[in-house]
């Protein structure tokens, strides 16, 4: 059908897609009770006149008006539509106080966007020019200011508002759209709440890249999902689905990033280790989206850790994770390794008493193994029950993005079965966004934010010790000062439309960098800090055996705070006051003693030292 906004009844429509949305909600309450016959279910319902991909609803009711218009922030039902992406669904207009903005994707064509509103609720002039529900943007500029004035009628009154229109576009990214049952709202006041709903992505030529209908949908994160506005979900489809080429499969992750000002971090990672050869990572692309047309910001969607043929190819095996205790689910199946605190079983997802057992045994024999291993023979042996490569990757990933979460939590290790050799492995890896100094306890480049893991463990051991360096020189080290000069600056700019979008969408909000809280501030220390980093492990690594470096590990003595960690000194160099302080905190004590009982007091450094915290504060 031809649209002309000339007779184009917009009332009609939308009367007609009201009728479309109460069809598509009972087929997808059928869905949920179906499961996969759904899709039967839909082909049948198309063959009857339903529409299962229109817009969404946009007859809203009037208790949906905000109560008023003055300093208002949030959305409004004054929305855009193109026509060519009607499976899309309907853009609303985003409001905070005097200004107001239309985010548009990539994909989105202005000569074929209309406006979209109830005429009943709302009275729009733009540029002193009366608006009209089905009224073309094709004379419309993205990036340019227009002068807006919207008069909403609530039941008889009227109130009017002015502000400065904006529309805003994307360039180059995927746009993800998702139309749920329920209230986004819900999905965002707990990680318990669920919901069911339609999942589109476009890509920015406007081709559809993948569809489907999804079983469930949920926030997810834990300190991100506490602190900020913005969440994360995870979303199942009722049938596998390969979402931007990453594979088929039914569950993946839309990363908010709220907590990285800089948006790179988690994709700077996850891109680095597969890069140096780091099996099974997780592919993931950058994409705007919109819920329930909302723009919900720039996100990062991403393959989940877990087992299946398009993730981490391993049958009859084990995916174990790395996990703060008191993070710790009744459902899951957890155990205790010394040393590593608290361990939960990821796959198989329905574990027996025995195989609970058996991979409790085999995670402290192996710890066993790794405190004793202080001969070339022990290392040959430790060899036959963990892949030693993939625990110098460790090693190397951890120094470099000096992630204050490794090895405290989304650390994950995975087993083959014995029919596949039976080894450990260390990875895939996950969850960096407090990597490169973003959070407060990772501000001194020169200090371990992490606790001491397996990894940090076997570098006391010299074979081990070559391996790392072997593998930091050939690739780890190369690939980084790659990424700090060339990978991350394009990364960066292929976000700066999408970023501004996000922006201006949340910065009523704040992002909740801990150090730095602004793009602007943020992205330049990003790449001082990588650099800065990236030098001391190089030098700490190719002069270590020579003696040019020492290292010292600070041991939390209490049951209170975090575990052991260290600092690397040159040789005849004393540990910095700011050291000391900021490991205190971290271990709740005001002093350390060293391996003879005596107070350090800032003696230069001549060998690798033990200290010991002392004088706890009582929490």
């Amino acid at each position: 059908m031809n649209y002309d906004s000339r007779n184009y009844d917009s009332r009609i429509v939308m009367n007609k897609m009201s009728i479309h949305h109460k069809k598509r909600v009972y087929l997808l309450f059928l869905c949920s009770l179906f499961g996969i016959l759904s899709v039967y279910l839909i082909d049948a319902g198309r063959l009857f006149g339903f529409d299962f991909v229109e817009g969404v609803e946009t007859v809203a009711e009037m208790d949906n008006l905000p109560q008023t218009l003055k300093d208002y922030e949030g959305y409004l039902d004054i929305s855009v539509h193109e026509l060519s992406l009607s499976d899309a669904g309907d853009l609303k207009l985003y409001v905070n106080g005097d200004k107001a903005y239309y985010f548009l994707p990539a994909c989105a064509r202005m000569e074929e966007m209309l406006f979209r509103f109830d005429e009943d609720m709302y009275d729009v002039v733009i540029d002193g020019v009366a608006v009209a529900s089905g009224d073309m943007l094709a004379a419309y500029e993205p990036g340019r200011a227009y002068d807006m004035h919207i008069i909403s009628k609530r039941q008889g009154v009227q109130e009017g508002m002015d502000c400065t229109l904006t529309l805003m576009q994307s360039e180059s990214l995927p746009a993800v759209f998702i139309e749920t049952l329920g209230d986004i709202e819900e999905l965002n006041e707990s990680l318990d709440n669920e919901d069911q709903g339609e999942f589109i992505c476009v890509l920015a030529d406007g081709s559809i890249d993948s569809q489907g209908f999804l079983a469930k949908m949920n926030s997810r994160g834990n300190a991100s999902f506490a602190k900020a506005e913005k969440k994360s979900y995870q979303i199942r489809f009722f049938e596998s689905t390969d979402v931007l080429h990453m594979g088929s499969a039914y569950k993946y992750i839309l990363q908010a990033n709220a907590l990285d000002p800089t948006y790179l971090r988690n994709k700077i990672v996850y891109d680095y280790c597969k890069e140096i050869g780091v099996p099974y990572m997780a592919d993931s692309l950058h994409v705007d989206l919109y819920l329930n047309g909302e723009y919900a910001g720039n996100y990062l969607v991403c393959e989940r850790v877990e087992f299946g043929d398009s993730r981490i190819a391993v049958e009859n095996g084990y995916l174990l994770e790395k996990m703060m205790s008191g993070r710790i689910q009744e459902d899951d199946v957890a155990f205790q390794v010394e040393g590593m605190e608290d361990f939960i079983v990821r796959e198989p997802l329905e574990v027996s008493e025995e195989e609970a057992a058996y991979i409790c045994d085999y995670m402290n024999m192996v710890e066993q193994k790794i405190a004793s291993c202080t001969t070339k023979e022990a290392y040959e042996e430790l060899k036959k029950y963990i892949d030693v490569e993939s625990f110098a990757d460790m090693y190397l990933i951890d120094a470099v993005t000096n992630n204050i979460d490794s090895n405290i939590a989304s650390t994950f290790y995975y087993k083959l079965s014995e029919e596949e050799g039976g080894k450990l492995y260390a990875g895939p890896y996950w969850d960096y966004d407090n990597a490169f100094g973003r959070h407060d306890r990772g501000y001194i480049a020169e200090l371990c934010a992490y606790p001491s893991g397996y990894s940090e463990e076997l570098f006391a051991v010299r074979q081990f010790r070559e391996l790392v360096v072997d593998q930091f020189n050939k690739s780890a080290g190369p690939v980084m000062q790659r990424y700090i000069d060339e990978v991350v600056p394009s990364m960066d700019d292929y976000l700066q439309a999408s970023r501004k979008m996000d922006i201006c969408r949340w910065e009523a909000k704040g992002h909740h960098g801990d150090l730095y809280s602004t793009y602007e501030e943020a992205y330049p220390y990003l790449l001082v800090y990588m650099q800065k980093r990236l030098d001391l492990v190089e030098d700490f690594l190719n002069h270590y055996e020579s003696g040019a470096y020492h290292r010292v590990v600070f041991v939390n003595t209490s049951s209170i705070g975090y575990r052991d960690t260290e600092y690397w000194v040159k040789d005849g160099g004393a540990i910095p006051e700011e050291v000391i302080r900021e490991v205190g905190d971290r271990f709740y004590c005001k002093e350390f003693l060293n391996e003879n009982g005596k107070v350090y007091r800032r003696e230069p450094i001549r060998e690798d030292i033990i200290l010991y915290g002392n004088k706890y504060e009582e929490l």
